[in-house]
This record gives C-alpha cells, sequence and structure tokens, in this order.
C-alpha cells in the first residue's frame, strides 16, 4: 500500500503491487501445506496368508520330537498345526486367515515357493502377512527371494516357519 501510494496511486503499480500481494498469498498457503485429507475404513478383514509346503519332501522323517520322546516325525507332521484353522482362530476377530497348501504343479514331487507367494499376492486382496511353512528346499520354479520382494515392497512381511534338519 505505501508503494502505491508514493506512486501517486497509479494505476499500474497498484496492479503491480497487488500481483505481488496475490503471489505471496499463494505462497503462504502452499508452504502451510494444504492437503485434503480422507481417512477410509475398509469393510473387509485384512488377510493372513498360511503357506504349507505340500510336496513329497514334507514326507521326509528328520524333525526330532519337542520332548525328545519317540522317533522322527515327518516334517509334513511338524507343520500340521499350522495348517488348521484352530491355531489361527486368536486372529479371527482382526484377521482373515487363508491356508493354502502348495507344491509344483502335478505330481506333487517338487516345492515351488516362488509361484505359491506370486499367487498370494496376486489373489489375496488385503494381503497383511505371509507365514510360509515348508522345508525351505524349493526345486521348481524362480528364486522365492524375486517373488518376496514385490511383498516387501508392498510392506507385507514374510515370516518363514523352517522344518526339518539342516544337514542329511
Amino acid at each position: 500500500f505505501v508503494a502505491w501510494r508514493r506512486s501517486g496511486y497509479d494505476r499500474g503499480q497498484g496492479l503491480l503491487e497487488l500481483l505481488r500481494l496475490a503471489i505471496v498469498g499463494i505462497a503462504a498457503v502452499l508452504l502451510n501445506q494444504p492437503e485434503w485429507i480422507e481417512e477410509r475404513r475398509s469393510t473387509e478383514k485384512p488377510v493372513v496368508a498360511v503357506l504349507c509346503d505340500a510336496s513329497r519332501s514334507m514326507d521326509t522323517r528328520d524333525v526330532a520330537a519337542a520332548d525328545g520322546s519317540g522317533g522322527p516325525r515327518t516334517r509334513r507332521a511338524a507343520i500340521a498345526a499350522l495348517a488348521t484353522e484352530d491355531f489361527w482362530r486368536p486372529l479371527d476377530d482382526r484377521f482373515r486367515v487363508e491356508i493354502i497348501p502348495f507344491s509344483a504343479a502335478p505330481p506333487a514331487t517338487a516345492s515351488d515357493y516362488a509361484t505359491a507367494l506370486e499367487d498370494a499376492r496376486r489373489r489375496l486382496d488385503g494381503l497383511r502377512c505371509v507365514v510360509l511353512a515348508g522345508d525351505g528346499d524349493w526345486n521348481a520354479g524362480g528364486p522365492p527371494a524375486a517373488a518376496a520382494q514385490p511383498l516387501r515392497f508392498a510392506q507385507v512381511p514374510v515370516i518363514a516357519v523352517p522344518v526339518g534338519a539342516e544337514t542329511m
């Protein structure tokens, strides 16, 4: 206003000062970080995928009993509790648990961890966690680490539950 008064209330100077004032006002609004925030609550529960290896390698008897009694049991028997809905019942009020057995294409002689991870990511909307139970011996498909990478980028943790002896 002072600069406009000094110019003798020149119309051009007044428009220039008005433009300057508008630019400063817009900059102040933009630097104040105006944003429109909408919070939408999902009507569906988030999903926890439990992927259980169903290949023939899971029939290997090399898992020692936790209490030390009896002989070794199969890898399939060691993860049998994870493959039941009763085990995951405490999560029922907050999550939908999908138990998915996997192996390579029939006959189920090979373990294809990569395809199982990719299928879970593509098929399950609202995926929040993947529990991968198996012996870790993948012998079909691509590397599981490459299939887990998109899950990592989506901030979906992959929790591995290994079973079986580390040595033959």
